[in-house]
């Protein structure tokens, strides 16, 4: 039986379990979360996906111990526990990268052990403690995994999940383009039958994976993609084909154009014409911004189906836009840097390999310096061909004052490492993380709370900028489509929660129609 849930804002049974896990995956972080909603008990994990340097990967925990609050029964604001969250907090033995040295079990004050719910470092052997404590809980022996079922393979939107290909490898249903003879980032299936042309939205590992210099077939992809395989991954030049915002080409008799997808360099959405008279969007991993609406390939034919990046796709994420994000982690960090005009401050802006470049562009721009980046970089920048980049690149690290690390490194305990090495030429470092995870649906203006953390003479401050759509834009340009029914959205993120999906999919179009034929 399902346990009803108790704190819910309205203080209804909704049939909802009080305990909510879920699992959300951007290009480079895992983060899992545990809400046990009856007394507003959060714990978050944050795992990296790629190698950060280390041999232990870092893993980030926030913990929060709170009850529903505010001045009604139906207000959703939580009220945090101190006494509760102060015990929570000095637990990890962490506060901004230093030791808690509270082995005395002297607690120390809320506001001292800073229980806003920040991400902090778990200590390794608090954390060997934690993964102890949990199997001892559940030591009890799993049960056997159940016979398969016989079931319709078919995805909530009608199509085929069951296609063949890659060996022993099932090609997600979401990865063939249905009435083509295409695929997109699909690489990691091998040959797959029915398929002749390999469409590859981007360059980011998890869309190219299983792409070698050993690759065979036929590979459609933007000018600076391409540039980005043969330079990298030393594909055969000869075997790919660029489509570019403002071309057209055609492949097994199906016109193929391209929109820029707003997510990194290089990165397109491509549209499919079929002979049928169907038209398909296929978005790959996009950021859907107005600027999208006025692109003559939105206009000039009705879209039929929509393979939608769902990284976001849930009312949690309706984190602030790009600009605004960036507006305001600017004025923040030149406000820093007037406060600290007599020491020598190095700005730490993290980035994936190829990705995040507009925030740390904006601040170098804003504070007229030199960039800096390790040499890896520099030669992905190099292949970027970005003169506003490449004009302000300095190989003497102590002469820029922006340095781009990898998003990885981006935390306490290799900060603290970053600014020894940098101590010769700075006294402080601020650092700048960029990323949709630091959004918590409730915060209210985010932006204008946007806070600075300070230890010693390390400072960070976690900005809610993503290169993926939050849940507004996603509606919005769904709307924008004017789609029509669920079923010509096909979900390729987060698959686990369809049914919400597809609910919220409903909500849209429900609304549209509410609007009347103008919005439809």
């Amino acid at each position: 039986q399902t346990p009803k849930q108790k704190g819910n804002c309205d203080n209804k049974d909704t049939g909802v379990s009080p305990i909510q896990v879920r699992a959300s995956k951007d290009s480079q972080e895992l983060q899992l979360s545990l809400n046990l909603q009856e007394n507003v008990r959060k714990v978050k994990v944050r795992y990296p996906l790629k190698e950060n340097g280390t041999n232990e990967p870092q893993v980030e925990v926030t913990a929060r111990y709170g009850t529903p609050g505010g001045t009604s029964s139906s207000s959703c604001e939580t009220v945090v526990s101190p006494s509760k969250q102060t015990k929570i907090t000095a637990f990890y033995d962490v506060k901004g990268g230093k030791q808690n040295n509270n082995q005395a079990g002297v607690m120390k004050s809320a506001a001292e052990l800073n229980i806003s719910g920040n991400f902090v470092v778990a200590d390794k052997k608090k954390y060997d403690q934690v993964v102890s404590k949990w199997n001892e809980i559940f030591k009890k022996p799993a049960a056997p995994p159940p016979k398969p079922k016989t079931f319709n393979n078919r995805s909530p939107n009608g199509y085929n999940q069951k296609d063949g290909g890659g060996g022993n490898k099932k090609v997600p249903y979401y990865k063939k383009v249905k009435g083509t003879s295409f695929s997109v980032d699909a690489f990691n299936y091998g040959d797959i039958p029915g398929v002749r042309y390999y469409f590859l939205s981007h360059y980011h590992y998890d869309h190219f994976r299983g792409l070698t210099k050993h690759w065979k077939k036929p590979i459609v992809c933007s000018s600076l993609t391409k540039r980005c395989l043969v330079t990298f991954l030393k594909v055969s030049e000869n075997l790919i084909t660029t489509v570019d915002p403002g071309d057209e080409r055609i492949f097994d008799q199906v016109q193929v154009s391209c929109v820029t997808a707003n997510h990194c360099p290089g990165s397109v959405m491509f549209v499919f014409r079929l002979t049928t008279g169907q038209t398909i969007l296929h978005v790959g991993d996009f950021r859907a911004n107005p600027d999208m609406e006025s692109d003559p390939l939105f206009w000039n034919q009705k879209i039929d189906h929509v393979y939608l990046d769902t990284t976001y796709c849930d009312p949690q994420y309706d984190f602030p836009s790009q600009h605004l994000a960036i507006e305001r982690a600017v004025a923040k960090v030149e406000e820093f840097a007037s406060r600290h005009a007599n020491n020598r401050l190095a700005v730490l802006v993290g980035a994936y390999t190829i990705g995040k470049e507009r925030i740390f562009k904006a601040i170098a721009k804003a504070l007229d310096c030199k960039v800096w980046a390790n040499n890896r970089r520099l030669e992905t920048w190099k292949v970027l061909q970005d003169e506003e980049i490449n004009s302000r690149i300095v190989k003497d690290r102590y002469k820029a004052k922006v340095h781009v690390i990898e998003q990885g490194k981006m935390n306490w305990k290799h900060l603290k490492d970053i600014a020894k090495q940098l101590s010769p030429g700075f006294s402080h470092v601020l650092a700048v993380k960029p990323t949709g995870w630091t959004h918590e649906k409730g915060q209210g203006n985010e932006l204008e709370n946007l806070k600075i953390k300070t230890g010693g003479n390390i400072s960070f401050m976690e900005v809610p900028y993503s290169e993926h759509s939050s849940y507004s834009e996603l509606k919005r340009f769904i709307q924008f489509l004017r789609i029509k029914d669920t079923r010509q959205i096909i979900p390729t993120v987060n698959l686990y929660q369809s049914k919400e999906m597809n609910s919220y999919f409903a909500d849209w179009i429900r609304e549209s129609k509410e609007k009347g034929p103008e919005s439809q």
